[in-house]
């Protein structure tokens, strides 16, 4: 293992060199775990394994990277006792680049960030699958990810603001007035607001594909919450390594189905849609009522 300032290299043509280190503006990984160079968790599950010769390395104290393929890279930091492990065969090199940057999950990256009190539901759920998450990893999910969109409630909303009914049983937009998503994006996570003990058994999120707020819904993903009868409150959730986009033609409407009366409604008199069945068309206009507390949390790019 190399545990100096200088590290050695293995280069193209099978020679040692030693490279000084520098500090320059590069982007960036830094190892705090212990294990593989192109495995996510060894370099804090960033949102990439940066894999070109202008990015930077740096590996903590105590911390053993081992070089388990050929990489690239301006510069290898090693701090105190850091080192880097070669498996036979394997180098770094320093002028060509050699592939592709590794794409990480950043939304795991956002969990860990924010205690990490979900990973291991997250790590055992299948793709498309809810997984209920912390207020603290809900924030973290919403404002670590890149080019995410929050639609639905707001947050004044959720958590107390306006007049609490209940919203009936049956499938319904989060609104009208103000399409719910931006176009061509994925759910990420979600929000629900329970009002009284007449929970659901279950509440499951929907999404238009066509622009019309009165048909043309599909569930998305496997976006179904199983609500506990009583349970009173803002919940969180996400949903595993979403797939669907949404409507590509122009921003999207976000509806759901609850089989029971237990959302709360935010009682600003917002217009939606409804209907009474567990149903993709067929929806009827509702100028003026209160809509159900639902909030999503949407990105245009792909990070897991």
């Amino acid at each position: 293992m190399i545990s100096t300032r200088q590290v050695i290299f293995k280069i193209l043509n099978g020679l040692t060199g030693i490279l000084a280190m520098y500090s320059q503006s590069y982007a960036q990984n830094t190892a705090s775990a212990s294990g593989n160079w192109s495995a996510c968790p060894t370099w804090g599950n960033p949102p990439a394994i940066y894999r070109n010769t202008t990015d930077t390395k740096t590996i903590n104290n105590g911390i053993t990277v081992t070089a388990d393929t050929n990489w690239s890279t301006a510069a290898i930091v090693l701090n105190g006792n850091g080192g880097v492990n070669y498996n036979s065969g394997v180098f770094t090199d320093l002028v060509n680049d050699q592939g592709a940057d590794v794409t990480c999950d950043a939304v795991l990256a956002a969990l860990a960030s924010a205690g990490c009190s979900s990973c291991g539901a997250y790590n055992a759920a299948g793709a498309g699958q809810v997984v209920p998450i912390t207020v603290n990893e809900y924030v973290a999910v919403r404002n670590r990810l890149t080019s995410m969109t929050q639609a639905g409630s707001s947050d004044d909303v959720m958590n107390g603001g306006g007049n609490w009914r209940f919203a009936y049983t049956g499938s319904q937009t989060t609104n009208t007035s103000q399409p719910s998503a931006p176009a061509n994006s994925f759910i990420v996570a979600f929000s629900l607001a329970f009002y009284a003990d007449v929970a659901p058994a279950y509440v499951k999120l929907k999404y238009n594909t066509t622009g019309s707020p009165t048909s043309g819904y599909a569930d998305y993903e496997s976006a179904a919450v199983t609500a506990n009868t009583g349970t009173i409150g803002r919940f969180y959730y996400l949903i595993k390594t979403p797939n669907q986009r949404t409507y590509s033609g122009g921003p999207t409407f976000i509806a759901y189905y609850q089989n029971g009366s237990g959302l709360r409604t935010n009682g600003n008199d917002d217009a939606y849609v409804y209907n009474y069945a567990d149903s993709n068309s067929g929806y009827t206009y509702q100028s003026a009522s209160n809509v159900g507390c639902v909030q999503v949390v949407t990105t245009t790019v792909r990070q897991w």
